[in-house]
């Protein structure tokens, strides 16, 4: 799925050259055939995404689908702290208030970036950036949760692990939950990019998972 929306994006950048991408499920397969690509690559109607299974074919195409309600609702504890990192975008504050409708109490939103201490938020202009997710936070509190922002940087191995041991002595409900929601969000032609700029792009998802999951 990664290579796919990867290849995906170099057809946008690069739509007049590009023909498709043939996903081949089983290359060691003894149905594995040359002249079949061919065939497909020389079809007079061309599809953009193929893939080949071990019995089928299969291209993309968008039907209705039947959406059954799962038969328990989710809840989240009401004794335990859940981390959100990436608290603070867009993505993170609305799943901050989603788990907060469904009971959670306790939310830990970081940021490597973090916000003013609180006792500044009255001097800061409620139409900044930085305003307007002050007004996310406080919204989230009225709602009835206790919300801590944290400025830490998920791919800093080091930093997450001091983090954690202080917030374990300091004997606080425990992490019960981590919803990872961090990215850096940027945008740079294929053509333009280098590895320091997938390193920047890649660090939050990919080392952070890997942090968190060692530490948390």
């Amino acid at each position: 799925a990664t290579l796919w929306g990867f290849v995906k994006s170099l057809e946008l950048e690069n739509e007049k050259i590009w023909g498709g991408i043939i996903d081949i499920e089983n290359s060691n397969s003894e149905k594995f055939n040359f002249e079949q690509i061919l065939s497909l690559i020389c079809r007079e109607q061309k599809e953009k995404q193929i893939l080949i299974g071990e019995n089928s074919i299969q291209v993309p195409r968008l039907r209705k689908a039947k959406i059954t309600p799962p038969s328990n609702e989710l809840k989240f504890r009401k004794d335990a702290t859940y981390m959100i990192t990436g608290g603070l975008g867009d993505l993170g504050l609305l799943t901050a208030e989603w788990m907060i409708k469904m009971g959670a109490r306790r939310l830990i939103l970081t940021s490597r970036n973090g916000l003013p201490s609180r006792n500044k938020w009255k001097d800061i202009d409620s139409l900044s950036k930085i305003g307007n997710k002050i007004n996310a936070v406080k919204k989230l509190e009225l709602n009835g949760a206790h919300i801590e922002i944290l400025k830490l940087d998920v791919a800093d191995e080091k930093k997450i692990s001091t983090w954690y041991d202080e917030y374990c002595s300091a004997s606080f409900p425990p992490i019960k939950g981590v919803i990872h929601a961090a990215g850096n969000v940027s945008y740079t032609p294929f053509g333009e990019s280098n590895a320091q700029k997938a390193i920047e792009q890649l660090s939050p998802k990919i080392l952070g998972v890997i942090n968190l999951d060692k530490i948390l």
